[in-house]
């Protein structure tokens, strides 16, 4: 059963990914980061791209899900995705209210990135922050589609009913004079 779960997860992140991000649209993003502690992610941003490749952006937090050494870290990242394969990188800083570190994450993958926590200062954080991460992400599309493509290809059909009606009209004047 749990192969079952593992396969449709994967599965609807990579159709959500490939095929749903089509135009530009807000998304929500939560992620499991996997090192050798389990970290989450929530973020919101903006995704863009079609079936064969785009781009997601992004703000949010990551964090941990330890109770007496909790952290807690703002995020941006941006991902680039070419038929199937996501390359980014990420910026986070990682505190705990006490004292904090700046990392920089590139990762690459597929359905599940691997990457990497560079610290950009000095770490007071490396007890407590993975060296490397496996992530699964689910982006879900929120809201409609935000290009202009959609208003473009309306305006483009009415301007060739004009243009037909105007055709029309004139050579029926010109038939009756």
């Amino acid at each position: 059963m749990k192969k079952i779960a593992v396969l449709f997860f994967s599965l609807s992140f990579h159709s959500t990914i490939s095929f749903a991000a089509i135009g530009t649209r807000f998304l929500l993003k939560p992620a499991i980061h996997q090192g050798w502690r389990t970290m989450g992610e929530l973020s919101t941003g903006i995704m863009h791209g079609n079936k064969w490749g785009g781009y997601l952006a992004t703000a949010g937090t990551e964090f941990n899900f330890q109770r007496n050494r909790f952290i807690l870290g703002p995020k941006a990242t941006c991902d680039f995705w070419l038929s199937g394969m996501v390359a980014g990188a990420s910026f986070t800083y990682y505190t705990d209210f006490d004292k904090g570190t700046l990392y920089f994450n590139p990762h690459l993958g597929s359905i599940i990135y691997f990457g990497w926590n560079i610290p950009l200062m000095r770490n007071h954080m490396k007890d407590r922050v993975n060296t490397y991460t496996f992530t699964l992400i689910i982006p879900i599309p929120i809201g409609n589609d935000l290009s202009m493509r959609k208003y473009y290809k309306k305006w483009h059909l009415e301007e060739k009913e004009r243009t037909k009606l105007h055709n029309k009209q004139t050579s029926i004047q010109s038939q009756v004079e």
